[in-house]
């Protein structure tokens, strides 16, 4: 069914028709975007001859079954949430997944690259999101991703996991290069106590024991910043 649609002339210009369930187990993004291809084969599916074949050949559940689905991809709102979803917020997830996943990403960037998704999310989440998704569905949203942006670094409460660590945010004060945005972005967190607990992670004790060589390199990287 799906060659003999694309084979048609109304759908020659349309895009590649893809099998929904064959992305289940990939991104979100992914499968909404996948499904959403799928706009023009499910309107004009009905008049294909060999779906016409199929339906007539299946059981009453079966055609009751296949009449459903037809009746919920022939509502617009459906592909309007569709839309939204990936448009509003998916696709900032995507784009950060795709440059995280670059061999010459520098970790030292990573805050500044969830502050920019935290910006693009920020910025999709306006009033028209309830109209679309329902009522609440904009609150629904912050609720579920608020709790990532852990800017300062520490660990949520909770089971969510935090998109940051302060280990990220140490490479950050240590990048020269990153130097130039550090008026533009400020660390969420008291500087001080991110500068201890990094010189204490990374700077072992004196042979005596003693904080003789911590505390000159604090000092040292004060004058750094």
């Amino acid at each position: 069914m799906c060659t003999s649609a694309t084979e048609c002339c109304r759908h020659r210009f349309s895009s590649f028709i893809l099998l929904a369930a064959a992305f289940c187990r990939n991104l979100a993004h992914d499968f909404v975007r996948n499904a959403r291809k799928q706009y023009d084969f499910m309107m004009t599916v009905w008049g294909n001859a060999d779906f016409q074949r199929y339906y007539h050949e299946r059981k009453s559940k079966e055609k009751e079954k296949l009449d459903g689905i037809l009746a919920r991809c022939r509502d617009c709102s459906r592909w309007q949430r569709m839309d939204m979803l990936t448009e509003r917020l998916t696709c900032h997830f995507k784009l950060v997944h795709n440059l995280c996943s670059r061999e010459d990403f520098p970790l030292s960037a990573y805050p500044l690259l969830v502050q920019a998704l935290r910006n693009d999310i920020n910025r999709g989440l306006t009033e028209d999101i309830d109209t679309v998704l329902g009522p609440g569905a904009r609150m629904e949203v912050v609720a579920m991703v608020r709790e990532r942006f852990n800017m300062d670094g520490k660990d949520p409460i909770g089971r969510k996991v935090g998109l940051l660590d302060r280990h990220h945010l140490m490479a950050f004060l240590c990048d020269p290069f990153c130097h130039e945005w550090r008026s533009t972005f400020k660390i969420q967190t008291h500087l001080a106590v991110l500068m201890r607990e990094m010189i204490d992670l990374y700077v072992p004790l004196d042979d005596d024991g003693k904080t003789t060589s911590r505390v000159r390199v604090m000092a040292e990287f004060k004058v750094s910043l």
